[in-house]
């Protein structure tokens, strides 16, 4: 048995496919809130002090079920993430001899690391991790300071 729904049944469908449609999963961002909490962090940081000429770039870190990593390492493959960490900020910085700063929010690590326009002589890197819930910074790497 078939049922009409009519011209008013036809575009509640269309508007309930289009609202299902939109509810996909999102590559999630950190926002400029979140990257303002981490900047005030890193320039309390010895290693990075003001932010000037550094580029910075700004992801959650990735969630992985179960043995995933373990698996990928073993299969020589990189691990299928299974969502985001939202309170986890990862950061890979740049200290470039040019004019100015820059800020970007990802939803993956940079591929290869993060990257400065062309021409920028990269001097300094930085990488580390920011909790968003206990204010904990964690510098994985900081290059000394150039002379």
């Amino acid at each position: 048995m078939m049922r009409h729904f009519g011209k008013w049944g036809c575009l509640l469908l269309s508007a309930i496919g289009l609202v299902l449609a939109g509810c996909g999963v999102r590559e999630a961002r950190p926002s400029e809130l979140e990257m303002d909490r981490a900047d005030a962090a890193l320039q309390a940081e010895p290693c990075i002090g003001e932010l000037v000429d550094w580029h910075r770039s700004y992801y959650y870190h990735a969630k992985y079920f179960g043995d995933e990593v373990e698996k990928a390492a073993k299969e020589d493959r990189s691990p299928r993430a299974s969502g985001h960490l939202r309170h986890i900020l990862g950061f890979e910085l740049l200290h470039t001899q040019s004019d100015g700063e820059q800020r970007i929010s990802l939803t993956s690590p940079p591929r290869g690391g993060a990257a400065a326009s062309d021409g920028d002589r990269i001097v300094r890197r930085a990488a580390g991790t920011f909790n968003l819930r206990t204010g904990d910074l964690d510098m994985a790497h900081c290059d000394a300071e150039a002379r």
